[in-house]
C-alpha cells in the first residue's frame, strides 16, 4: 500500500513541485518505479480482493452476532 502511495504521490508532486531539488530525484526514483508497477498493481489488486474477503467475513460476524442476539 506504501509504495502505490508513493507512486502516486510522486508523479502528483511532480507537476506541482517547481523547486530545482526535487526533480533529479524524482528521476532517479521513477527509473527504479516504472519496472515495479506492474507487480504493484498485481499487488494492489491482491490486496483489494483480501480485503473484499475480509469484508464479507466482516458481514458475516456481524449479521450472526445480530441475529444471536
Amino acid at each position: 500500500m506504501g509504495r502505490s502511495a508513493t507512486t502516486g504521490g510522486s508523479t502528483g508532486r511532480r507537476g506541482s513541485s517547481s523547486p530545482p531539488k526535487e526533480p533529479p530525484e524524482k528521476e532517479g526514483e521513477e527509473d527504479n518505479v516504472t519496472p515495479l508497477r506492474n507487480p504493484s498493481r498485481r499487488a494492489l489488486m491482491g490486496a483489494a480482493q483480501q480485503q473484499q474477503q475480509l469484508w464479507s467475513l466482516g458481514r458475516r460476524i456481524w449479521v450472526g452476532a445480530g441475529q444471536d442476539s
